[in-house]
């Protein structure tokens, strides 16, 4: 290598704090399961490893493929901890669990053989209330709270949190308490893991994005191929003529119904986007009212009356993202009429 190259390849590992290869098709990431607050779900236990399970096959062969293979990554390659750390410490001897990060972080960095970028730190959260109405019925509240930290230099990279449903999920089946009869535990264990894998492939498939955007840059900088970017959004209804604003297609077969009305979250979106979401929406078959209910930097809130169903609206907004070319978390419909779309930030340097 010749030493201008090879200085700028220093320069730009010092500079980011990744130590991803200039040319490499995945970057080395380890998950690991992180119980330190009292009130969370211990690791090790069978919710918790069908979740990493879950986590780890995400970033692997994360569902927004095509996005990360256009920042140049094939994906992630996911270590496990127990496997990787095995020579040298035994994660699952007596009085390993409740560890601290620094101790996460120190087992890390000690493996050598693969050479860890990244480590991802997961906490899970579960809890089982009593319905207010109905008292006989158990609700699951269950979330995932996640951030990855560059191990070199505890630089960090990315967090999150998902949760099911806002208005939590009532045990079923033999999970539930019926006919006098209380749960049975395996149910209740596999009713849980259902829920939790579900989060836990969301995280990983925005993580494995976020994580391929950063390290993005060790190509530009070393001269080697740029992957394209992401296509500019339609211009704003403020700077082209009405006529001439791209509007997501709709689909008008079939009759309108009855009305309803939606609430419709953007979170994560700048205002140029969310500008271009309310001329959208303006154009959408069967539509009667849109207005802002509520908005914030970081979130607007639409009240939209319309004659569409909801998996017409649904759709819409899909159709909608790819003409914007945000990518962004699928759609997700709460209750009955409230749907959250949250949009995932790329770092272009």
């Amino acid at each position: 290598m010749i030493p201008t190259l090879k200085s700028a390849l220093t320069a730009a590992a010092l500079c980011v704090g990744m130590a991803v290869p200039a040319y490499a098709q995945a970057i080395n990431v380890m998950i690991a399961q992180v119980d330190r607050d009292p009130t969370s779900l211990e690791r090790d236990t069978r919710i918790q490893n069908n979740m990493l399970n879950a986590f780890s096959q995400a970033m692997n062969a994360p569902s927004f493929v095509s996005e990360v293979r256009s920042l140049g990554y094939s994906g992630m390659d996911v270590y496990d901890e127990r496997a990787v750390v095995s020579n040298f410490f035994n994660p699952r001897a007596r009085g390993r669990t409740r560890r601290t990060d620094a101790q996460v972080l120190r087992v890390v960095r000690l493996t050598k053989n693969p050479r860890i970028d990244a480590v991802v730190l997961y906490t899970v959260f579960v809890k089982a209330v009593p319905d207010a109405v109905l008292p006989d019925v158990a609700l699951l509240q269950m979330s995932l709270t996640y951030r990855a930290l560059s191990v070199r230099d505890g630089r960090f990279l990315s967090s999150g949190t998902v949760r099911i449903d806002g208005d939590n999920v009532p045990f079923k089946g033999c999970a539930a308490q019926l006919n006098g009869r209380g749960p049975t535990p395996h149910c209740v264990i596999e009713f849980i893991s259902k829920r939790g894998e579900k989060l836990a492939r969301e995280a990983g498939d925005k993580l494995a994005l976020q994580l391929a955007s950063i390290a993005r840059r060790y190509k530009q900088a070393s001269g080697g191929p740029v992957a394209p970017q992401q296509p500019a959004i339609a211009p704003s209804a403020k700077d082209t003529p009405p006529s001439r604003v791209a509007v997501a297609p709709t689909t008008r077969s079939g009759p309108c119904g009855f009305p309803t009305n939606f609430s419709i979250t953007f979170r994560g979106f700048n205002a140029r986007e969310v500008n271009f979401a309310e001329e959208n929406m303006e154009f959408w078959a069967c539509k009667i009212r849109v207005d802002v209910s509520d908005a914030s930097a970081s979130e607007t809130t639409f009240s939209y009356k319309t004659k569409a169903s909801g998996q017409r609206i649904m759709r819409n907004i899909r159709k909608m993202l790819e003409l914007m070319g945000q990518v962004a978390v699928q759609p997700k419909m709460r209750g009955n009429n409230e749907i959250i779309v949250t949009a995932i930030r790329l770092r272009p340097n």
